[in-house]
């Protein structure tokens, strides 16, 4: 039963770099970062270029390209708000690949956990078959940054996490985008333009609402290049009314089609 749950969650990451790679073909432009959310940051592991292959090898075979860039992880705080408006402090994983990210920056949305030590900010970029350890060798390895918010309630936050309220949880995906770009300027690592949401399970959701709340956004740092949010299709079956709007919104801005009568 575990190693189908790895399979599956292995394809899943595959098919979210399809997405993200088409996307990524978009021109870059120059953006103005106003690091206001962004406390502090911590660098809480790294993971060289034989390592991450190897993983790679393990998780994926040969449907992930080896890398020639080691990994930089690092715990960061930032501010957020609660489901009250009132300020809070989160934390969450941003992995910077050492000489840049020229693809972009992927918001990566976990499932749902019950113990904060699992939480993303937690990997330390040793194998333990979690989601950031997964996100980080699909996406990390192939030039994009990444930054996975730990929510409400989990990681460093104390408070209750609101299960499964994704409309609160997306706030702390927006939030981070903010001071991952401000880290990856202070680690002099250049970090394309291009932005790309994803996540999985609870997390699926929580980057459905997380692609409503920055199309409601101005500026550059929140334009969304390319989403892929995940999760069984009898969950997303209870949602679709809510949810699929909001992506057909989103494709039918980025390729220019007509959805109306889909």
């Amino acid at each position: 039963m575990k190693n189908r749950t790895l399979v599956s969650a292995m394809c899943l990451f595959l098919a979210f770099l399809a997405v993200f790679v088409e996307a990524a073909t978009a021109q870059n432009s120059k953006l103005a970062t106003v690091n206001s959310n962004f406390i502090s940051s911590t660098r809480s592991g790294t993971m060289s270029v034989a390592q991450v292959n190897q993983l790679i090898r393990k998780k994926f075979g040969n449907s992930v390209s080896p890398t020639a860039q080691a990994l930089d992880l690092y715990k960061v705080n930032y501010r957020s708000q609660d489901e009250r408006n009132r300020p809070v402090v989160l934390s969450g994983l941003v992995v910077l690949p050492r000489g840049g990210a020229p693809n972009g920056l992927v918001i990566f949305n976990h499932g749902t956990i019950f113990n904060s030590a699992l939480a993303p900010s937690r990997f330390t970029g040793e194998s333990n078959d979690s989601e950031a350890q997964m996100a980080t060798l699909a996406f990390a390895s192939g030039g994009y940054a990444v930054a996975m918010p730990d929510y409400l309630g989990l990681g460093d936050n104390t408070g209750a996490h609101p299960y499964p309220l994704g409309a609160i949880n997306s706030r702390s995906a927006v939030d981070i985008i903010e001071p991952a770009r401000a880290l990856a300027k202070r680690q002099n690592t250049e970090v394309g333009s291009r932005l790309f949401v994803s996540g999985y399970s609870e997390g699926g959701a929580v980057a459905m609402w997380t692609v409503r709340d920055l199309e409601q956004k101005s500026g550059a740092i929140y334009d969304v290049s390319a989403a892929a949010p995940a999760s069984s299709f009898g969950e997303a079956s209870k949602h679709r009314g809510r949810f699929a709007p909001v992506c057909l919104r989103l494709f039918r801005r980025r390729r220019g089609g007509d959805v109306d009568g889909a």
